[in-house]
């Protein structure tokens, strides 16, 4: 840890666990604006702090356990918990891969139809068509 850092480790530690402890739903920016701290010098230190980086870590668990938990009984609102949880890395949208390699891409061949939807597909193909539905 550098010599000229601003807080002390140890303290920064208590502190934040203490907070995670304390608090149902614990949020990071909320404990350093509460205690004057600079979350951008925080997430700085805790690259190279393994004790800080393991502190924030704890938080950061409980906050998503927390918010899975609550928001599948209902306790808090499912849309607050869904913008939450996609901060924490979460997503919502279907990935399938295959093997090591994900999918971008998934070609689908129509069976039948008929000449217009054919068109259509063809000027979506084209990028022409604009869906005013």
């Amino acid at each position: 840890m550098a010599a000229n850092q601003k807080y002390k480790t140890e303290n920064l530690v208590a502190l934040l666990d203490k907070y995670t402890n304390d608090t149902d739903i614990p949020i990071l920016k909320e404990v350093c604006y509460q205690n004057y701290l600079n979350y951008d010098t925080i997430m700085k230190y805790q690259r190279t702090d393994e004790l800080l980086m393991q502190s924030i870590k704890r938080l950061l668990d409980k906050k998503e356990s927390q918010l899975e938990r609550k928001g599948l009984n209902k306790e808090i609102d499912r849309t607050v918990a869904i913008f939450s949880l996609k901060q924490l890395g979460w997503k919502d949208k279907q990935e399938i891969s295959f093997g090591e390699e994900q999918a971008d891409e998934i070609d689908i061949k129509i069976i039948r139809t008929n000449k217009e939807d054919i068109e259509r597909v063809e000027k979506i193909e084209k990028g022409l068509y604009k869906n005013d539905s």
